[in-house]
């Protein structure tokens, strides 16, 4: 039994026809692509917002565990030379008004003077230098405003203020409590930290 076929041909070529997308299927598929495309790129843009401010959290963090381990450094420097009071050791912060206007403190103080008061309880914010790699006010070390800064030197957003409050008790102590405020882009974080310091080895 004889079946005949028959075939549809392009009269140019002498082809059979094929089917192709139509242009609302096309359209379908770029507005399906973009999609993905763009769910891709806010992925990824969200991903470097949140590694940058957990970065400036551990900063944060950092830095303020830096300050309270320098003031706690300061008391054992003291009680170790011998001879020296609660009182003797507690009178430079208080000088300085860390109990009420609050204080800067740095370890990188070239001149052993670590802490200045905050003026009218503003504290000054910290620098970065790119060069040494290290968080710090003046470009040598010590606390001043710069107010026109260096190549390499970067001005963050992190603002560091110490208080030190000191009870005079049987047995005296100090309440040392430091905030960190910084910009996470819009927002404005805090992170507080504290410690007590007591009269360990000083007289």
């Amino acid at each position: 039994m004889y079946t005949s076929h028959h075939f549809t041909r392009n009269t140019s070529r002498g082809l059979p026809a094929q089917a192709g997308f139509t242009l609302v299927e096309t359209l379908v598929a770029i507005f399906i692509l973009a999609l993905t495309i763009g769910a891709l790129l806010t992925l990824t843009a969200g991903g470097f917002f949140t590694i940058r401010y957990a970065k400036n959290d551990i900063t944060a963090t950092y830095l303020l565990q830096e300050s309270l381990e320098l003031i706690r450094n300061d008391r054992d420097t003291m009680a170790q030379k011998g001879k020296a009071t609660f009182s003797d050791w507690a009178e430079p912060y208080q000088n300085n008004l860390c109990d009420t206007l609050g204080c800067m403190v740095t370890p990188y103080a070239p001149d052993g003077t670590f802490m200045a008061t905050c003026p009218s309880g503003t504290c000054y914010a910290i620098n970065y230098d790119t060069n040494k790699r290290l968080y710090q006010y003046g470009t040598d070390g010590s606390i001043v405003n710069v107010s026109k800064l260096p190549t390499g030197i970067i001005r963050t957003t992190f603002v560091r203020r110490v208080t030190v409050e000191v009870f005079d008790t049987s047995t005296p102590y100090a309440l040392v409590t430091a905030t960190m405020t910084w910009n996470n882009g819009k927002n404005l974080k805090k992170l507080t930290q504290s410690m007590i310091i007591t009269s360990w080895n000083l007289q």
